[in-house]
């Protein structure tokens, strides 16, 4: 096992470990369930994107890459919904609306819509992006704009 392996998987074990650590206080707060859903994605996309540093084949490399992406994909809303948690702002419906995008671009990343294929860079295996993908790149100002 190479070094750079060894990133995203100690990534992906600190981030489970954390959330679960978190949870353990109890899922009555919004906070701690919002918190556990960043938790889970964090540790999707690190879990997946080490196994993208070890597969063999093209075909467990879209396996993996759109298995990363369930997690990444739910970045973006789950941390903007934290940070209005955080921040006692009142949770408006646009974070409804952005759970309900999220969830389509989760389905859509099953097909080529999302992600098209894997490409082998010298390395690791890579995503190529399909149209869904771009969705999802513009997503990741919402949370900066929340803060």
């Amino acid at each position: 096992m190479r070094f750079s392996e060894l990133i995203p998987l100690t990534a992906a074990l600190v981030n489970f470990l954390l959330t679960l650590f978190v949870t353990s206080r109890g899922l009555r707060s919004g906070v701690i369930r919002v918190y556990a859903m960043w938790g889970t994605a964090l540790t999707i996309w690190n879990l997946g994107t080490f196994f993208m540093f070890r597969v063999q084949s093209q075909e467990e490399a879209l396996f993996w890459a759109r298995f990363l992406h369930m997690g990444v994909i739910f970045l973006p809303i789950t941390l903007t919904h934290l940070c209005y948690l955080i921040g006692h702002i009142p949770v408006s419906r646009i974070i409804v609306l952005g759970y309900v995008m999220h969830t389509m671009l989760a389905i859509s990343n099953l097909t080529d819509f999302y992600i098209t294929d894997a490409r082998y860079l010298g390395y690791a295996y890579y995503a190529e992006a399909g149209p869904g993908y771009w969705i999802l790149v513009f997503t990741f100002s919402i949370p900066a704009l929340a803060v």
